[in-house]
């Protein structure tokens, strides 16, 4: 019998060991993805601010192109009229010249367009890195105020 008691305190003993020392390896491997994590979301942000601040540089660009791109168009297309009204005298020649002026004025509109849309796809890009950002630094945040609690320690 007394041996018996013996081994049951011998297997409790070290069964509550092992458990003992699993809670404790828990809490370092918790707190290892917690600084993994940590780090990554940092180097996450800086990319992203990065791209932010390009962005942010060619927006003006862009919105300079724009507005060249569409006066460019509206001179094209003001010339394509003055010309097209000359061709209604039914001259051969001015009638070829209202088509290239019509021609010009076709493609400086597909230019304007085309820049319109550069800087519409700019901004929403601009949007989603901003709302990515902002996903970004809660989520740090959250990972700041619960790294300060017991067993695991701050990374700053």
């Amino acid at each position: 019998m007394k041996k018996i008691y013996l081994l049951l305190s011998l297997f409790l003993t070290i069964g509550l060991s092992n458990t003992a020392f699993a809670a404790s390896s828990f809490f370092k491997s918790d707190s290892l993805r917690v600084l993994k994590e940590t780090k990554d979301l940092s180097s996450d942000l800086i990319k992203l601010k990065k791209r932010i601040a390009e962005l942010e540089t060619n927006i003006p660009l862009y919105e300079a192109k724009v507005h060249q791109a569409s006066l460019r168009s509206k001179e094209q297309l003001e010339q394509s009229r003055k010309q097209s009204a000359k061709a209604t005298k039914g001259k051969l020649k001015q009638i070829d010249k209202a088509e290239d002026e019509a021609d010009e004025a076709k493609q400086a509109a597909h230019a304007s367009k085309n820049a319109t849309l550069t800087l519409k796809n700019a901004n929403d890009r601009l949007k989603l890195l901003y709302k990515e950002t902002a996903k970004k630094e809660a989520r740090l945040k959250e990972l700041e105020a619960n790294s300060s609690g017991p067993g695991i320690k701050s990374a700053h």
